[in-house]
């Protein structure tokens, strides 16, 4: 079953076919579209993530190094992996690194080096004779240039631009939208493409030095007036402006793209018992919660009212194990060796100790409860599932009460 993610995105990338993945701050590689997600692996390589894109069917993203460490590749084929990483040589020193198909690219003051995106293996490198603006992009003395791969080196080329009403001030990539982009001068952001327009609403009258910060795939620009306190936020794809400061952003109570999904799932059980023909858990601080049916049509989880004669027949170690798949497990069992298994992630399985009865397993969501058989019977939101199920609540219950009466 697909489960809720919590963490914070260190870096996502989303593919055409709708899968976003994401490395998180925890040191997760996890993977979801509009419904629950995976996690791929867990315990990477540590450091900042500086670029991630998707070739074929693996996933790459590069590490920033630091005085002790090169930064890095790793790569992730899906999958199911495992987990490659490969050290780049000398590339300590980054402004900016551009992931292509087959290769890499690292721009640094003074050269710009390129590794193969296979092995990491370097390739060759340039002299840098210009002044970096940001990404792949430089300039001359009279010249704007970007840097590309031909085949055997990394090579400067004249980057070819349309008349423009303002001098750039900075020439950026949007991930996924012809370019290149620009701020100009007067705080315009223009498509050198189409010569489409977005204002940024820089005050006119201003003075002081006005900074520019492109914000990683290209989508979002900081400006800000140092001398004034003014700052704006633009969002390019929504077209939308705000002040950062502000305590919230416009559409903040909607889920944006790159956003992890998330259902309130019940994740902390001190035990269980049968009680009134059905499931009872022992939460914390005394409540107490039902597992119950509505008519057959889903499984809900409900509190039950204090004060209760009820006492847990099973109760959960304090102390849970680790387990290699990023979560950890509190085990009990019944004298007849029926156990239950509580998964840190709000999973509960029962399985019985007379091996012809199917196991189950329950995700503790909050409004409705999913379910899943060994026999294949399942239950529950599609958020749970991925794709259009056949949600037989019924018969999952049934199999629940079946471990519970042979326990």
């Amino acid at each position: 079953m697909l489960l809720p993610l919590a963490g914070k995105i260190d870096w996502a990338i989303c593919s055409k076919d709708g899968t976003t993945h994401a490395v998180l701050n925890d040191r997760r590689l996890v993977s979801y579209r509009e419904w629950g997600g995976r996690v791929l692996a867990e315990n990477l390589p540590g450091g900042r993530t500086i670029c991630m894109r998707r070739v074929g069917d693996v996933v790459h993203w590069i590490k920033a190094g630091s005085r002790l460490r090169p930064p890095r590749l790793i790569s992730f084929p899906l999958p199911a992996g495992p987990v490659r990483r490969f050290d780049l040589e000398g590339g300590a020193d980054m402004l900016a690194v551009q992931l292509h198909d087959d290769v890499i690219l690292v721009i640094r003051t003074n050269d710009v080096r390129a590794f193969a995106v296979s092995d990491g293996r370097a390739l060759g490198k340039a002299i840098n004779p210009y002044r970096w603006i940001h990404g792949r992009y430089f300039r001359g003395e009279n010249q704007f240039h970007y840097v590309a791969w031909d085949g055997s080196a990394p090579r400067f080329e004249p980057l070819p631009l349309p008349k423009l009403p303002a001098a750039p001030r900075v020439i950026f990539d949007r991930e996924g939208v012809p370019g290149p982009w620009l701020v100009l001068e007067n705080g315009c952001i223009m498509s050198s493409v189409t010569g489409a327009t977005i204002d940024a609403g820089v005050p006119r009258q201003h003075s002081g030095h006005l900074c520019v910060q492109v914000l990683r795939d290209g989508h979002e620009i900081q400006f800000s007036l140092p001398a004034i306190s003014w700052r704006r936020l633009v969002d390019l794809n929504a077209e939308q402006r705000w002040d950062p400061a502000a305590s919230e952003r416009p559409g903040d109570s909607m889920a944006r793209p790159g956003d992890l999904p998330r259902w309130n799932v019940l994740r902390a059980l001190e035990g269980l018992a049968r009680w009134g023909g059905t499931l009872a858990l022992a939460g914390r601080k005394g409540h107490w919660h039902r597992l119950h049916g509505e008519g057959g049509e889903r499984l809900r989880l409900g509190e039950l009212s204090p004060p209760l004669p009820l006492q847990p027949e099973l109760t959960f170690p304090v102390q849970p194990k680790a387990t290699d798949w990023g979560c950890s497990l509190h085990e009990a069992s019944w004298p007849s060796g029926t156990k239950v298994f509580l998964d840190s992630r709000g999973l509960l399985h029962f399985k019985s100790h007379q091996r012809s009865v199917p196991e189950v397993s329950l995700v503790l969501s909050d409004g409705e409860v999913a379910g899943w058989t060994s026999e294949g019977r399942v239950c529950g939101p599609v958020f749970f599932f991925g794709r259009t199920i056949v949600s037989e609540p019924q018969v999952v219950f049934q199999g629940l009460l079946r471990i519970l009466q042979s326990a």
